[in-house]
């Protein structure tokens, strides 16, 4: 059933996260290698939150979906790994062990608080390429105003066609 189904993927993402480790020391490039060990741990987390939903299980799935998402964004947006993370990882995944083996022993503050170190970490990597994209914002409030300026400027030349010379200047004065 669930439980022997969860214990499997379970081993296999501890034995994913050990492979990490081994290479993280300091700040690391993730490397495709750390990589798939992720897509492993993420698809591991997935179903346990998919099988856990489906035999209503809510707190597992709840707690295995943020855990999902920082996998996601380690995958797809993170360029590096340091200690700080990983641990956090880890600690992340030993309650996901404890809340599918003992759910009783998990303490909702746990939870929480690891919850909360998952998203500061998305949130603190997430704001240097932050400041980069204020730039786009200036030049996007820029054209809002003139947009309907020049929307409503070739609106009176188009109505008189045929003396649009002589009568344009006198529309203006």
């Amino acid at each position: 059933g669930f439980q022997e189904e969860a214990e499997e993927h379970l081993q296999q993402l501890h034995q994913s996260l050990e492979s990490i480790a081994k290479d993280v020391q300091a700040t690391t490039a993730i490397t495709p290698e750390h990589r798939e060990d992720i897509r492993t741990i993420r698809r591991s987390v997935h179903t346990i939150k998919g099988a856990s939903a489906v035999i209503g299980l809510q707190d597992i799935a709840s707690y295995a979906h943020g855990v999902e998402d920082f996998l996601d964004w380690l995958f797809e947006t993170a360029t590096s790994i340091d200690p700080t993370t990983l641990n956090t990882l880890a600690e992340a995944l030993d309650s996901l062990a404890l809340l599918v083996e003992s759910p009783q022993t998990v303490e909702t503050e746990r939870l929480t608080r690891i919850q909360g170190q998952l998203g500061t970490l998305i949130n603190n990597t997430s704001t240097p390429p932050a400041p980069v994209e204020p730039i786009t914002a200036p030049p996007a409030a820029t054209p809002q105003p003139e947009i309907p300026t020049e929307l409503s400027a070739p609106t009176p030349p188009t109505t008189p066609a045929a003396p649009d010379k002589h009568t344009a200047p006198q529309l203006e004065q």
